[in-house]
């Protein structure tokens, strides 16, 4: 009988302690939810002494036209400098982060090309500290062929030789980028190359231990002027919940006709577990669409381990404690029962 009350007492501690293993675990869970770990132009251009504005004069101009366009220039120097102006064609470079490839040896004969149609300028002098306007006349030719053409006008420093000082930087150069529309029969077309995310060490992937997301929107120019696009990413979970939402080319970026542009945007939510959507909305060239949804995962592993360790540990202790204390119970039984036999 007291057997039976031990074997009855070791089952009721036992059910307990799995009650107690469940809330243990699931409260284990629960914490690491809420702490899961965390894994964003300018209107005035500051050189080696020299600061200009605007960075981008973006016009739309007809075959013919001639128009002028004003540029603001301040030595930020204690002496004074002479600022010597070029026209240059400039191309997208080709890493695709927008950045302007200027040809400085005009080597490029594209029907993209303006650096013709900018002519008659001259050094500028500024004293120290002066602030100035220098007036860029433009002349389209009435043969302009419609659609994008690009130049830029680079001031290159050197040092006023009556100012008694030769501290500036020599050659160190400025530029406005101009950006002309010529209307006409343009054709204007995006394609979207890629919409992805990618991981924390910068390598393309749907899966991810935790936040921030970082994403990456590609297109390409396939027309002949230079597109703006403009628009969203709208991310929702397994529930259809939003989440958050990221702006796409919030720094206001062309694509070039012919190139890619690439634009890398953050979606800075950290708490995140799952599988997510994201659906991208692009618009340009007054009402053309793109859009594209793609699926990411957001599962963190290391800590998912830690936890399966943990429970492993916990099972372990316990079953060895149970194992033991049945033991013990047992001991305590057959000792009492040989003592009720000798009696």
């Amino acid at each position: 009988m007291f057997y039976a009350c031990a074997y009855g007492s070791s089952y009721l501690i036992l059910e307990a302690m799995k009650r107690f293993i469940l809330s243990l675990t699931l409260a284990i869970f629960s914490a690491s939810i809420s702490l899961m770990p965390a894994a964003a132009l300018a209107k005035t251009s500051p050189g080696k002494g020299m600061e200009i504005s605007p960075l981008v004069i973006d016009d739309t101009v007809s075959p013919g036209q001639q128009l002028t366009r004003t540029i603001h220039l301040r030595n930020l120097t204690s002496v004074g400098v002479i600022a010597t102006p070029e026209v240059h064609d400039f191309t997208a470079s080709g890493d695709e982060s927008g950045n302007p490839n200027i040809d400085t040896k005009d080597t490029t004969n594209t029907s993209y090309s303006l650096r013709h149609w900018i002519t008659g300028l001259s050094p500028v002098h500024l004293n120290a500290g002066q602030s100035v306007t220098v007036d860029i006349p433009v002349s389209v030719p009435e043969d302009a062929e419609p659609g994008g053409h690009y130049g830029a006008v680079l001031f290159t420093l050197s040092a006023d030789a009556t100012s008694g000082s030769s501290s500036v930087a020599l050659g160190a150069s400025i530029g406005t980028l101009f950006l002309l529309r010529v209307t006409g029969t343009v054709t204007e077309k995006l394609a979207l190359q890629d919409f992805y995310t990618i991981n924390h060490a910068g390598d393309r992937s749907a899966w991810h231990d935790s936040g921030p997301i970082n994403f990456v929107v590609r297109v390409k120019n396939l027309g002949s002027v230079h597109e703006k696009p403009e628009g969203n990413i709208a991310v929702t979970d397994m529930l259809g919940r939003k989440v958050g939402t990221v702006i796409v080319n919030d720094k206001n970026g062309n694509a070039l006709p012919g190139s890619i542009r690439r634009f890398d945007q953050t979606l800075p939510n950290t708490h995140l577990f799952g599988i997510y959507w994201a659906k991208l909305s692009l618009s340009y060239a007054d009402g053309q669409k793109i859009t594209k949804t793609i699926a990411f995962f957001v599962v963190p592993w290391q800590l998912i381990i830690l936890l399966v360790l943990a429970l492993l540990i916990v099972i372990y202790i316990v079953r060895t404690w149970m194992r033991k204390y049945n033991e013990h119970i047992l001991r305590q039984a057959r000792r009492a029962a040989r003592q009720q036999q000798q009696r």
